[in-house]
């Protein structure tokens, strides 16, 4: 497994990779920086080295190399970070590997096989007739059905199932990702079974059958899941089932269509989000391809982040009312939070883009370009047809629009607004602001109270120990940095002045290496020799080291002696108490 990894790490270059997802990644000297995606800060402290290949924040102290930074960003063990990577760097992954055949790949090559069989019966079979004809009365061409895998799931109960089982997966397996259902589910609360129902009781069945099959993958072209929906409307149907959540399917943190369309969105600057899967292929397939689709659901944290990663810009192609849904309201609030813009496009009342499409592709792209600020379009919705001379409609108008304004989170973007609103109510913007301050009033104060109990208990831990360590990881930071130019202090370094014991080791396994070898000693082959926690470690004193000191002078000779002395000191008067 290591020779794989490193082959993957010597095809890819980790800034070009992390600008995948942080496109704002810029050179800053000899590393590049930008704001990290793992906590909040205004200054950023998110740092890459090309040199080391390898990443770390300041701020949070997470970091690492190019296959940590995957399995944090992604949120995958290590298993799915090398698919990932592998499929970027082009290096086949041996089935051998014994890494690739848990539970995860499994699921993976499950749902990978089921897209594939679903797309041969709508293309070749006689029993995807059916299909075929509501594809083309839908005006979806063999070329886009192939592009986004698009499959029928025969009127059969195990058609699925058997053709899993001869490939090798056992019953649990195709279970586990959600594309059969044990039999014994579906008659548990029947007492009065048939003898075909007792006779299949103990057996699974396919979970999709007479269904358009719409398969959802994850940004790295992974089928994941499946979308089925019926042929004909049917009351006592459900007009869409979804794969339930599994090991690798988790609707809240994926975006359907985002795999073909991730490199538009980052091309156009903006993601236009729709409510239904034909809405996604129908726009991929007029050649507007900075599109995706909730599929049914309020937009999540997860999802924003995800989006984040290639554009700050969102517009959405659904009714969006503000008084209305809360979980719309709060998808839009989540958005807010992780400071992206949105606009609402408005199409011509009773359609959706697919049939703005097929009338005229033209329609849905000028809706697209002439999309208004969601602010505008909240004010727009309020005050249309509303009689601002009766008090009571103030009020309401109040009522929705103030909440709203308060989740600004940037200041000159709330006092617009705030003023806005004062001009259509005729009312003094002071009014309003004291409203959203009288109205935030006991949240603040409970938060001002946390942040005292906060500093009381900071104050309570010992300054003298975060000191020492500060002192003594500048020390040996210096020493890994410049050892080239540190011969003698080297030599001489004691050792036991370092009281934190994961840096004295880190430390003395270093310096014992260095004397050993003198002359010989390269960097490289010392680190092979420690594990990844202490190499994490080693990186990190590296980078805060290349923050004050980029090239070795005699200041930094003096820098250490100094902080020597200083820790003896310290040491002495420990003693003494």
């Amino acid at each position: 497994m290591d020779n794989v990894t490193d082959e993957i790490k010597s095809r890819l270059d980790i800034v070009e990779v992390i600008q995948e997802y942080l496109p704002q990644l810029k050179q800053a000297g000899a590393n590049w920086k930008t704001l990290c995606p793992f906590h909040n800060e205004k200054s950023p402290s998110f740092t890459v080295s090309r040199e080391k290949q390898i990443w770390h924040c300041f701020g949070c102290s997470e970091g690492g190399d190019i296959f940590s930074f995957v399995m944090k960003m992604e949120g995958v063990e290590f298993v799915d970070a090398l698919r990932i990577l592998a499929k970027k760097a082009n290096v086949i992954l041996k089935k051998q590997d014994q890494q690739l055949t848990n539970q995860r790949a499994r699921l993976l090559d499950i749902c990978q096989l089921s897209a594939n069989f679903y797309h041969q019966i709508l293309i070749k079979m006689p029993s995807g007739e059916i299909a075929r004809k509501y594809f083309t009365k839908r005006k979806i061409s063999s070329p886009t059905a192939k592009d986004f895998q698009l499959g029928f799931a025969p009127d059969s109960w195990e058609n699925l199932t058997n053709f899993l089982l001869s490939k090798g997966f056992k019953e649990n397996e195709i279970v586990e990702s959600g594309m059969a259902i044990k039999s014994a589910n579906l008659f548990a609360k029947n007492k009065s079974l048939t003898f075909f129902q007792k006779k299949v009781r103990d057996k699974i069945y396919d979970r999709f059958r007479n269904r358009l099959m719409f398969p959802i993958c994850d940004v790295h072209e992974n089928v994941i899941g499946f979308s089925g929906r019926i042929l004909e409307d049917k009351k006592d149907e459900a007009k869409y089932i979804n794969t339930p959540q599994t090991l690798i399917y988790n609707k809240s943190q994926v975006l359907y269509g985002l795999n073909k369309a991730k490199q538009e969105i980052r091309k156009e600057n903006l993601a236009v989000m729709v409510e239904g899967n034909m809405d996604v292929i129908s726009s991929h397939q007029a050649g507007i391809k900075n599109v995706i689709a909730c599929s049914g659901t309020a937009l999540t944290l997860e999802q924003i982040k995800l989006l984040k990663r290639y554009s700050f810009n969102l517009a959405l192609a659904f009714d969006i009312d503000p008084a209305g849904q809360k979980a719309t309201k709060r998808g839009i609030d989540n958005a807010w939070q992780q400071e992206m813009n949105i606009k609402i496009i408005k199409l011509p009342e009773g359609k959706d883009p697919d049939e703005c499409i097929k009338k005229d592709a033209n329609v849905w792209q000028k809706a697209i370009k002439d999309s208004q600020s969601i602010m505008e379009y909240y004010f727009d919705s309020v005050f249309l047809n509303s009689d601002l001379s009766k008090v009571e409609n103030k009020k309401s108008a109040a009522k929705i629009l103030l909440p709203i304004i308060s989740k600004l989170t940037n200041k000159i973007e709330q006092a617009h607004w705030l003023q806005k609103l004062g001009e259509f109510l005729n009312i003094d913007e002071q009014i309003l602001r004291d409203s959203i301050i009288k109205k935030n009033a006991s949240f603040n104060s409970r938060s001002i109270i946390k942040e005292k109990n906060d500093s009381l208990i900071d104050k309570q831990v010992s300054l003298v120990d975060g000191q020492n360590l500060l002192l003594e990881e500048k020390i040996i930071g210096m020493i890994f940095k410049f050892h080239k130019n540190l011969k003698k202090i080297i030599l001489e370094f004691p050792l036991n002045i370092l009281q934190n014991k994961k840096l004295s080791e880190l430390a003395k396994n270093f310096i014992k290496d260095y004397i050993k070898n003198e002359e010989k000693f390269t960097e490289d082959k010392w680190i092979k020799s420690i594990s990844k926690e202490m190499t994490d470690y080693f990186n990190t004193l590296i980078f805060t080291t290349e923050k004050d000191f980029s090239d070795f002078d005699s200041s930094i000779e003096y820098e250490i002696q100094k902080n020597i002395n200083i820790l003896k000191k310290n040491k002495k008067k420990n003693l003494k108490k």
